[in-house]
């Protein structure tokens, strides 16, 4: 019996047309189900995937992903799909996989709308004109689209999800921006303060004092869907400098900085400053003019100062214990600046930079170390562990022996045979709704009755899926950890501190440091999380 595998596929242009119902997954279902029993095909499993672009790659599309991946495993004969706009609008992805890859795997191409077959050799010829037609189709709609909204910004509209920090979009035109108030102050005591002399830091400090809400935070809490993508709930000095930069504040809107590299990639790249489109005066200035330029020539001049980096010393290179080291009061980064003893002489520290930038918002203590008194505590300890297994094989050995017990390999054979468990899971209840659907079709079960059970299944079936991917995430951290993890024999024949302790050796031997508060007597608790 052949054995078939269906695919269907919703897209954002299929949700527009909610009329057209021969579009809907549902249906697509039924008419390849019935035609597949029709025939008397054994349905494997039905791959979905809805609100996916017929130009997406596999890996952008799960349920096509996991459609070629079992394609390759041969747990079917065939691919049954509506058309093959359906399968794919990309010529390339038709080529690769219908052309290529499913004659090596054994696999036929057929679709129900436009005919495509491709044990049939004569059709292939029809089948690369509808690649072709499909490929213009996407190409030109998405031209249209960019030239539309080109348009649109060349007369000032705005275009944008959210308008920026200052402003809102007015409520009669979402493409015109009006003022907001209350974000408009807080955008002109920015200028003031910066016009003032205080450095971006210090602002940082005054708005997060003050409580004032950072952008997004601020934007959420007004209604605005706004994406927080970091936890942080303080300003920092990211958001000042690109606040201090926008030329929007004195009503100019720039847009078009940002492109894809086709209608095949999403990827955005930056496009040349003379292709963006910039329209002055088009809205209200929260920011005179003036007071704009004077901020931009501070800052420009402050760009040629040389300054050093928290991560970077004074001769341009990386500092040791760069992105390593933490602070134990509040678990946040420590970085690394230098301090003036006022007697001309300056000292190298790891400070917090929680406090440096929240003050006691975050942090409550000014916790620091000097650098160099860190270098002669890691050093000591570092050469304690060497010297333990330097010449010592029997040592080397047990402890290579004690990594390796922490079995990895193992841990993720056992999460790839849940998964294929689910698969499996998945193609029983897939082939339960195709035989539910065969009872409909032969008025064993009436139709309200299908779809209560068949809704069910569904359910349990996105649970399924759910359980997968959770899974999945699993088994990607297990392998990074897999990677991460260290032959202390290789450790102590490649590294010795002759020359003293290096980048190097901190990177492939300490996961993090944490700092600790001095104590009454001055000392202070450093704890270090070997990798060996």
């Amino acid at each position: 019996m052949n054995r078939v595998a269906i695919y269907v596929r919703l897209s954002d242009e299929d949700i527009v047309k909610k009329g057209d119902e021969s579009e809907s997954i549902i249906n697509q279902k039924m008419m390849l189900t019935d035609y597949a029993v029709n025939l008397g095909w054994h349905i494997v499993q039905i791959y979905v995937d809805e609100d996916y672009s017929g130009v997406d790659t596999n890996r952008s599309r799960p349920s096509f992903e996991m459609l070629v991946k079992d394609a390759e495993r041969g747990k079917f004969d065939t691919i049954l799909c509506k058309s093959q706009s359906r399968f794919t609008r990309s010529l390339e992805v038709l080529e690769k996989y219908v052309h290529k890859k499913f004659p090596e795997w054994g696999i036929r191409f057929v679709t129900l709308v436009d005919k495509a077959d491709s044990s049939d050799k004569a059709n292939k010829k029809s089948r690369q004109i509808n690649g072709l037609v499909n490929e213009w189709y996407v190409e030109d709609l998405s031209n249209d689209i960019k030239n539309v909204l080109r348009k649109k910004m060349e007369n000032g509209q705005f275009i944008g999800s959210w308008a920026p920090y200052g402003y809102k979009k007015a409520k009669e035109d979402g493409h015109k921006l009006v003022v907001d108030e209350y974000a408009a102050e807080v955008i002109r005591m920015i200028f003031r303060l910066y016009i003032e002399g205080y450095g971006v830091t210090r602002i940082v400090k005054i708005l997060n004092e003050k409580g004032i809400d950072k952008p997004s935070i601020y934007m959420r809490k007004t209604g605005e869907n706004f994406p927080v993508r970091s936890k942080n709930e303080f300003w920092s000095d990211y958001i000042i400098y690109r606040i201090l930069r926008n030329e929007v504040y004195i009503g100019t809107l720039t847009q078009g900085k940002l492109t894809t590299v086709s209608y095949k990639n999403s990827k955005l790249v930056h496009k040349n400053r003379d292709d963006w489109v910039v329209v002055k005066n088009n809205h209200e200035p929260i920011i005179d003019e003036k007071d704009f330029y004077i901020v931009q020539y501070t800052m420009d001049k402050k760009r040629r100062t040389v300054k050093c980096d928290e991560n970077i010393d004074n001769i341009g290179k990386t500092h040791l214990f760069a992105t390593k080291v933490k602070c134990a009061v509040c678990n946040g980064p420590m970085v690394k600046t230098v301090i003036n003893n006022g007697h001309g002489k300056k000292y190298p520290y790891l400070r917090c930079k929680n406090h440096i930038t929240f003050a006691k918002a975050v942090c409550p203590v000014p916790n620091r170390i000097n650098y160099n008194e860190l270098i002669k505590v890691v050093e000591e300890e570092l050469r304690k562990i060497l010297n333990k297994y330097l010449n010592n094989n029997t040592v080397i050995n047990s402890a290579c022996n004690k990594i390796s017990r922490f079995n990895y390999s193992g841990m993720i054979d056992k999460l790839e045979k849940k998964i294929n468990n689910i698969d499996e899971d998945i193609r029983i209840k897939n082939n339960a709704i195709a035989n539910l659907y065969i009872d409909k079709v032969n008025n064993i079960i009436n139709i309200n009755r299908y779809n209560s059970i068949s809704g069910i299944i569904e359910g349990e079936i996105k649970k399924l899926e759910r359980n997968k991917s959770s899974t999945k995430q699993e088994i990607d951290r297990l392998n990074e950890l897999k990677e991460k993890q260290v032959d202390i024999s290789t450790v102590v024949s490649q590294f010795n501190l002759n020359n003293g302790l290096t980048h190097q050796i901190v990177q492939e031997t300490i996961e993090n440091i944490e700092i600790g508060l001095k104590n009454n007597d001055g000392k202070r608790d450093i704890t270090i999380q070997w990798k060996i």
